[in-house]
């Protein structure tokens, strides 16, 4: 059973091919039912050309009533059908049918007696008088509660994360027994075997979401597959800007009992579970799954029936406003952007930090070794006076020639244990012969000239 663009539906089957349903729509200003019914045939021709409609005798005739035989294709399947177009007031309540046809000299098709069955079951009930709820700080959402109820809701934003739930109940007595909570609930898990495997809603919500819940007892009845809730999920999914055909989605409507101030309770609790239909470290949402709380109600046990169907429809009535959620969207870009401008400042200012250290490092290292380098050429100098003096009594005695290198400033020196003389950084001197290779970073000695 189901609702179709204000028609509400009874099906046999997914493809729809036994289907019983009744809708209202406005008499639009056709001056009788026959009118009416034209207008409705050509607008159903328009979108299916199989569509065929002929008016028959009506067994109990009135004015302002019509009754139609109806005949279509679906696939390979003919159709045959019935339609009951009564006027009341300026609406037209149609009730229908159609089943696959039978033997085309049948009075009525198979399965007839039946739909006419469920189309005859079919009641009103006199609208309750409800009243719209708003949130009333910032307009978050709305909500549709009966007269007289008292409702509540607000945002909630978690200080460390930034995450904003928005929280809503509706009670029709003080201590809450007939109640309706939204709680703006979700669960982040890692789907390994080190954090919590995926699992479907069924089972989320009858094994790890008991625990979780503000009521203490709480004994699962039944869990079962709730495809209703899929389109609810499927927007949310796409107001957060992703595919809804990328992710994988489980609902479920859980029901069980709890004790709540002496009084025993049946809760029902709509849940989801979703995880991304992709693979591969791309996807950031890889290695995780969500498992949502939409909405849950309770109600005493001996009044549950009678106001289930009340209960799951103020559920269904909340609705976050897209003005807010588009303001909330906007401020998130913008502090996110905010954030990455003053990491980015960070950043820069610890690289200029430590540009300035390596810097001040440097200098240090700089001023010491010209300090050692000061020092070193004092001594060399020293040295190398003396060394003049011994080498020029040297040579003068021993007919030694000293050979002065310009552009290295190595000292050669004729009849010597080495040919050639250099220094290392630390001041070393390091001799060899012409067919010495010597370090590149050792440097040639000239002879010192007095």
């Amino acid at each position: 059973m189901r609702t179709d663009r204000g028609a509400i539906l009874v099906s046999e089957n997914p493809g729809d091919t036994v289907v019983a349903w009744i809708a209202s729509r406005p008499l639009a200003g056709a001056p009788s039912v026959h009118h009416y019914a034209a207008q409705y045939v050509e607008a159903l021709r328009a979108s299916d050309p199989t569509f065929e409609a002929v008016p028959i005798a009506d067994p109990t005739p009135a004015p302002g009533k019509l009754l139609l035989r109806t005949r279509c294709r679906r696939g390979a399947t003919v159709l045959d059908g019935r339609i009951n177009m009564v006027v009341r007031g300026d609406q037209v309540v149609l009730r229908g049918f159609h089943v696959p046809a039978g033997n085309a000299s049948a009075a009525s098709p198979p399965g007839a007696e039946e739909m006419l069955k469920i189309l005859n079951s079919f009641r009103s009930f006199p609208v309750a008088q409800r009243q719209a709820f708003r949130e009333p700080r910032e307009g978050a959402f709305t909500a549709v509660v009966p007269a007289g109820w008292n409702a509540s809701g607000k945002v909630e934003r978690n200080g460390w994360t930034g995450a904003t739930t928005c929280e809503f109940t509706a009670q029709s007595d003080p201590r809450g027994l007939t109640k309706v909570c939204v709680p703006g609930s979700f669960f982040q898990f890692a789907d390994s075997w080190f954090g919590k495997r995926f699992m479907p809603a069924t089972q989320f919500a009858a094994e790890w979401l008991p625990a979780k819940l503000p009521v203490k007892g709480f004994a699962v009845e039944q869990s079962e597959e709730w495809r209703e809730l899929l389109p609810l999920m499927w927007n949310e999914v796409a107001q957060l800007g992703m595919d809804p055909r990328g992710f994988e989605i489980t609902t479920a409507r859980t029901t069980g009992t709890f004790t709540f101030a002496g009084t025993r309770l049946r809760q029902r609790i709509f849940t989801a579970t979703l995880r991304s239909a992709r693979s591969g470290w791309m996807d950031p949402l890889a290695g995780q799954w969500f498992g949502l709380l939409p909405f849950y109600y309770h109600a005493p046990e001996s009044e549950f029936d009678s106001v289930d169907r009340l209960l799951a429809g103020i559920g269904r009535s909340f609705h976050i406003d897209p003005n807010w959620r588009q303001r909330q969207a906007a401020a998130a870009a913008q502090q996110q952007a905010l954030a990455n401008m003053m990491f980015q400042q960070t950043m820069a200012s610890n690289r200029q930090a430590q540009q300035n250290f390596m810097n001040a490092q440097h200098r240090i290292w700089a001023n010491q070794q010209h300090v050692s380098d000061g020092i070193m050429q004092s001594w060399q100098y020293h040295n190398a006076v003396q060394d003049h003096a011994m080498q020029q009594w040297s040579n003068a005695t021993l007919g030694i020639t000293d050979v002065m290198n310009p552009d290295t400033g190595v000292v050669h020196t004729v009849q010597n244990d080495f040919d050639q003389y250099w220094a290392t950084n630390d001041g070393t001197i390091v001799g060899g012969s012409w067919a010495t290779q010597p370090d590149p970073s050792w440097h040639q000695l000239e002879p010192v000239k007095l």
